[in-house]
């Protein structure tokens, strides 16, 4: 079996395609009723998923301070609107933010800017009538320029934020935000990288993880890079979401790029937000700074980005060549006729090595390279700072019980470690019941295109 490769088409994006679970269906409900109640902000969030089962919330994690409904068939001032996240304050469970989107790239597709224009002109004329309050305008840049509408109403704002791709003119979101005037008022503050380590936990089991990382859950949208950002830049205190990070990476929600398009997008990212990134471990060396798959199909491929990608091909063929002399003497699967030798000039992939190899030899090749002992050093060293680790891989070689996607690029969160059971520890953003799994590091290494950290610039 001959198996080829371009190097361009693995997978591992800020934008990779996840199969999950079918959105519920609400009966027709107006959302804006709870919005103008003169009790909003001292309502606990759990009574308002008890109260309202009409809305269809669901919590975002275990810790249940996070509230998420898709919102098909729910409408907010009298328009149809989409997924709604309800955040409550850690110090009281009372609701302390709302954001309500009426359109994003990532759940709705593409929209003219015509018909993107009407939608926020008929919410602005909504939000008017129903509090009875004049709009100011306070458009400018947050994380990305967007169009800013604020409204007063009581003890409560109003937000209404419409943002435009300038490179491409492409609609991005549409989305109110909610909340106290006391709270809009505060602004945002980023942790110290000093800081990080007292969301530090040692457990007496022998786990070390990060507390307080925000569930960002990401829907249907193969968003998984930008879900896993997001939360990041949360933990450190910024108001972003997923759809801001998005649009800094020009993601798609359906699409895929290669290793290198990954990184140069969440270095576009990280330079918007005063932050920085450190890949800590690629798989080979050089993956990253490879060629764009925009490069190989323009055939108009940098010098140094061939070069690393052909450094790439020979550590391909190595590895392929390791496992068939491994497997030759365990008496596991070839991949290659009777344990054939690879060429030095054949292209091998290493998702396609994975995909046929058998599981336990390749993961017993990967775990004698040098590599491997670093890749557990960087993990540990950077819990032990109250850093996440940003993981891209490739799912599907070694099973994992109940992920909504069984096979294909993803990126997840590290968050922690168990020294003695030789575990790490890691985080999806896929909502609750994936806050915090366990992953022997020998599969979790053999799974692994990179490992990188996006620590705050103070």
């Amino acid at each position: 079996m001959k198996i080829l490769i371009s190097f361009a088409t693995s997978v591992v994006a800020l934008t990779l395609p996840c199969s999950i679970a079918q959105a519920k269906e609400n009966k027709s409900s107006d959302f804006s009723a709870f919005l103008l109640s003169d009790t909003l902000w001292d309502t606990p969030i759990a009574s308002l998923k008890k109260d309202h089962p009409e809305f269809k919330f669901d919590w975002v994690s275990g810790a249940k301070d996070r509230l998420r409904t898709v919102g098909k068939g729910m409408k907010t001032f009298n328009i149809d609107s989409g997924e709604v996240i309800v955040i409550s304050s850690p110090q009281s469970e009372k609701i302390s933010a709302i954001s309500i989107s009426y359109y994003n790239k990532g759940d709705n597709g593409t929209i003219t800017s015509s018909n993107f224009e009407q939608l926020r002109e008929k919410v602005v004329d909504q939000v008017n009538t129903l509090t009875g309050s004049r709009p100011e305008d306070r458009s400018g840049r947050g994380t990305v320029k967007m169009k800013k509408t604020f409204w007063r109403y009581n003890d409560t704002a109003f937000q209404l934020e419409s943002s435009t791709n300038s490179s491409t003119n492409q609609p991005e979101f549409l989305r109110l935000r909610v909340a106290s005037l006391k709270s809009s008022r505060e602004g945002t503050s980023t942790a110290r990288r000093s800081s990080l380590k007292s969301n530090v936990v040692k457990a007496k089991n022998g786990d070390v993880f990060i507390n307080n990382i925000p569930m960002v859950d990401q829907g249907q949208k193969g968003y998984c890079a930008c879900a896993s950002t997001a939360r990041i830049y949360q933990y450190y205190g910024l108001k972003t979401d997923q759809h801001e990070i998005a649009q800094l990476a020009n993601s798609s929600a359906n699409g895929g790029t290669s290793p290198s398009e990954m990184v140069r997008s969440l270095k576009r990212v990280t330079g918007k937000l005063n932050a920085r990134l450190h890949v800590l471990y690629e798989y080979p060396n050089g993956l990253t700074s490879g060629p764009t798959q925009e490069e190989f199909e323009s055939g108009k491929i940098r010098g140094s980005a061939y070069r690393d990608w052909e450094r790439a091909m020979k550590d391909f063929v190595d590895d392929a060549n390791d496992y068939q002399r491994l497997a030759k003497k365990k008496g596991t699967k070839s991949l290659k006729g009777d344990y054939d030798r690879f060429d030095d000039d054949q292209y091998v992939h290493k998702d396609a090595i994975r995909r046929f190899a058998d599981p336990a030899t390749y993961r017993e090749m990967m775990m004698n390279k040098p590599e491997y002992d670093r890749f557990v050093d960087k993990v540990i060293e950077h819990i032990d700072e109250g850093l996440p680790v940003a993981w891209a891989l490739q799912l599907g070689m070694f099973p994992e019980k109940d992920n909504p996607q069984a096979f294909g690029g993803h990126m997840r969160l590290i968050i922690g470690y168990n020294k003695s059971k030789k575990q790490l520890i890691f985080s999806d953003s896929w909502g609750q019941g994936h806050e915090k799994k366990y992953m022997d590091f020998g599969n979790a290494f053999s799974m692994t295109d990179c490992i990188l950290i996006m620590p705050p610039t103070r």
